[in-house]
C-alpha cells in the first residue's frame, strides 16, 4: 500500500495501529515539514512503514527547465 501524509494523519496511524493490534507493510509520501515533527519517522516504522518518497521543489525557473518540468 502507498499513502501519502497529512497532518494530523501521521500521528493518528500508528496510535490505532497500536491499538486495533493491525501491522502491515506500506509505503508513503510524504512531505519533510511533516516528517520532521517530534517522532513521526520512528512512529510511522511501528506499523510498518518501510519506505518514504520526498519530492523537491525549486522556484528558480533554470532548475525547472532543466528539470524538463515544462512551466513557465
Amino acid at each position: 500500500m502507498i499513502f501519502r501524509a497529512q497532518a494530523g494523519w501521521c500521528m493518528l496511524l500508528p496510535i490505532l495501529s497500536k491499538k486495533e493490534k493491525i501491522l502491515f507493510k506500506f509505503k508513503m509520501q510524504g512531505r519533510v515539514d511533516l516528517l520532521l515533527h517530534e517522532n513521526n519517522i520512528k512512529d510511522l516504522q511501528e506499523p510498518g512503514c518501510d519506505n518514504i518518497w520526498m519530492g523537491a521543489e525549486s522556484g528558480s525557473q533554470k532548475i525547472l527547465d532543466a528539470m524538463d518540468k515544462g512551466t513557465r
